[in-house]
């Protein structure tokens, strides 16, 4: 088992990081997400937001590797969010369907008002990979893509950001 921790502050309140990761997908940072499909959603009794989503995307690993494993490019993931608007907390848990039988990759990521500043967002993200059988290898090749991943999420994630202050600048002004 593989476990990677990592922590960030973003320069956005956490409206706009939260509003910003229900339009992150399309993204030209992250091309390999090609869709994000509603399956449930509510609003509960105490006004908490909770959504199920499926990913579509493209695993990119290397050609040699796909063959050995006899795998196929396209993944799904599943996504579970809960917002609470009262408490300024958006959990997001993640979870592959595709290769379960052979690796777990788990991550969880808490987007939540920094504690000192209301203008910042503070996320945590911790995430477990767990390989059946052949261990090593595969493991390091699953475990060494999420530092890379975490920040192109990141970088994804100003992205949108930027989008909706200039889209809020434009309505301003029309």
């Amino acid at each position: 088992m593989k476990l990677f921790t990592s922590e960030h502050t973003y320069n956005h309140p956490w409206e706009k990081i939260t509003q910003a990761m229900w339009l992150k997908y399309p993204n030209p940072i992250l091309p390999n997400v090609l869709a994000a499909d509603v399956l449930k959603r509510k609003v509960t009794n105490d006004g908490r937001l909770v959504s199920h989503r499926i990913l579509s995307t493209e695993w990119l690993a290397s050609q040699w590797i796909m063959k050995l494993f006899g795998l196929t490019s396209r993944c799904y993931v599943t996504e579970h969010t809960e917002v609470d608007p009262r408490k300024k907390v958006m959990k997001v848990l993640s979870r592959n369907v595709t290769y379960n039988s052979l690796c777990q990759v788990e991550e969880v990521a808490t987007y939540q008002q920094h504690p000192k500043d209301e203008n910042l967002t503070l996320v945590t993200q911790e995430a477990r990979i767990v390989v059946y059988g052949i261990s090593g290898l595969f493991e390091n090749l699953v475990a060494g893509t999420f530092p890379d991943n975490v920040a192109k999420g990141r970088q994804a994630m100003e992205y949108v950001a930027a989008s909706i202050a200039s889209t809020a600048a434009d309505a301003e002004l029309s």
